[in-house]
């Protein structure tokens, strides 16, 4: 069989293939195995009772609830706002707090690098970050925060048996 030496030549013979009919048999059983597709199915949804009761009631209790949050809204008051009073001033900076609860935590390590000791020991440097944690109170019972993070780097000697 001789090739077109084109693209365009090989796509025109290509066009003009017609594929070859199926042996009559074959395709009698094909058609035999294929199962029978009902293509307009009934759909029969049924739903559970407590579903049914859900869909009567939700718009209902939907709208009676906006309603009685409106009325609420409109008739309650909202409590007072308490002001300080302007006789009683306080002096921040007069007020001594005292350490009650104090914490580190770790928050993790990395190790860095391995270097020799002073005796030629391997001693391992890490990188931990920590941190602090302080919780204080002054005499007229107003508490005081604080944390902060730290990192540090700390050598690890090793030893070998």
């Amino acid at each position: 069989m001789n090739l077109p030496e084109s693209d365009e030549s090989l796509e025109i013979l290509l066009d003009e293939m017609k594929p070859a009919k199926a042996p009559e048999q074959f395709r009698i059983h094909i058609e035999q195995s294929m199962p029978e597709i009902d293509l307009k199915p009934e759909l029969h949804v049924t739903s559970a009772p407590w579903m049914l009761l859900l869909r009567r009631l939700a718009l209902p209790v939907a709208a009676s609830s906006a309603l009685l949050w409106a009325w609420m809204s409109m008739h309650l008051q909202p409590a007072p706002i308490q002001k300080p009073d302007p006789g009683a001033k306080r002096n921040p900076l007069s007020l001594v707090y005292t350490p009650v609860e104090t914490n580190s935590v770790l928050l993790g390590s990395e190790e860095l690098t391995l270097v020799n000791g002073p005796d030629n020991r391997p001693v391992r440097l890490m990188r931990e970050v920590w941190l602090d944690y302080s919780r204080s109170e002054a005499a007229d019972g107003s508490e005081l925060f604080l944390t902060d993070t730290r990192e540090q780097i700390v050598p690890v000697a090793l030893e070998f048996n």
